[in-house]
């Protein structure tokens, strides 16, 4: 079978994804989340305006002068990351506390989900660089004089 085909007169080439069992595996870990979620009673799932707050969060303190506020200056726009990286990682630790605590109530597993969550938006925040040190702050504003 042919992995390419004609749409609109341009070639397009398909990988082999899997589509039906990846469907399928889906499906039924939806319907044990249901499920899960029904017999114990939980309700507060990450949030999704939450997680798209947390991107832009991250597009703002990663790309300052493209996402961030218009009219930062060089002095201000440390003070604008560090605000908003403070306020980016304290909202994506509620948001991957509520998926831990959902993810052990679904297991009957106990613990302490909060640890665990500041744990990993530590380790996340630990690795938020760019390859491109010219997007660093501190390299901008040494570009701009």
């Amino acid at each position: 079978m042919s992995t390419e085909h004609q749409e609109n007169g341009n070639a397009h080439t398909h990988a082999p994804w899997q589509l039906d069992r990846i469907v399928a595996e889906l499906r039924a870990s939806r319907a044990g989340s249901q499920q899960s979620r029904k017999e114990k009673g939980v309700h507060e799932m990450p949030s999704r305006e939450a997680l798209h707050a947390i991107l832009d969060g991250l597009f703002a303190l990663l790309f300052p002068s493209h996402f961030g506020r218009p009219d930062l200056s060089d002095e201000g726009i440390d003070y604008f990351v560090g605000q908003t990286l403070d306020a980016t990682l304290r909202e994506l630790h509620i948001q991957v506390q509520r998926e831990l605590q959902f993810e052990a109530r679904h297991r009957d597993e106990h613990g302490s989900t909060r640890a665990r969550a500041f744990e990993i938006t530590r380790d996340f925040a630990a690795e938020l660089r760019l390859s491109d040190t010219s997007s660093h702050p501190q390299r901008v504003r040494e570009a701009r004089r």
